[in-house]
């Protein structure tokens, strides 16, 4: 750029996944291509962006989004798969000034029962890492979502939690207390979820 507004900082490029494209057994190879960099916008803005590309799907990340220094968003980005199942996924994680931590995202999933849709926003208030000795603590955090499956909601300070949650169909759960767990944005009967909703 001649005007200096936009400047590359840095570029890369590879290959993943070469073994399972040439001895797999996956109609679509799932060779990927690699692109990455840094770049800078005005001298102000800066991130780095990373894209694949393969014949299963495409997928796009922008990290460490940062403004006059300070990182604003830590990564932005998602991926669209359409083989071997169609995986649609896309989200967003803050960090402002180390107090406030929040993220939040869509997922589409084609499961054994139909097309699953998610869609949540999880937010945390904490004291900056850089206090000394309490550095770190989680004062409150909060949490909505709604999918194929469910809506919820929960609020969660000082350690004890107050959530709720109704299926579609009628039933209600209400959870109180210290060992609640916000639920993952992936479908209870996924056997790939880590962590049952």
């Amino acid at each position: 750029d001649p005007f200096g507004v936009f400047w590359i900082k840095g570029a890369g490029a590879g290959i993943t996944d070469m073994y399972e494209t040439f001895f797999g057994t996956d109609v679509l190879p799932p060779i990927t291509l690699l692109l990455s960099g840094e770049f800078a916008l005005f001298s102000q803005i800066s991130a780095r962006a990373d894209i694949g590309i393969s014949m299963q799907g495409l997928s796009g990340y922008m990290r460490d989004l940062s403004v006059a220094g300070v990182t604003i968003i830590d990564s932005l980005g998602g991926h669209v798969y359409w083989y071997p199942k169609l995986s649609v996924s896309f989200a967003i994680r803050v960090d402002i000034l180390d107090c406030i931590v929040g993220e939040g995202g869509i997922v589409l999933e084609e499961t054994d029962n139909g097309l699953y849709f998610c869609a949540y926003a999880n937010a945390t208030v904490k004291i900056p890492d850089y206090i000394w000795f309490i550095g770190g603590t989680k004062i409150g955090s909060a949490s909505v979502g709604i999918s194929t499956e469910k809506v919820w909601a929960s609020v969660k300070v000082i350690g004890v939690a107050v959530g709720i949650r109704y299926y579609w169909g009628g039933s209600v759960k209400v959870d109180v207390g210290e060992s609640y767990e916000v639920p993952t944005p992936l479908p209870e009967n996924d056997k790939n979820n880590p962590k049952q909703m």
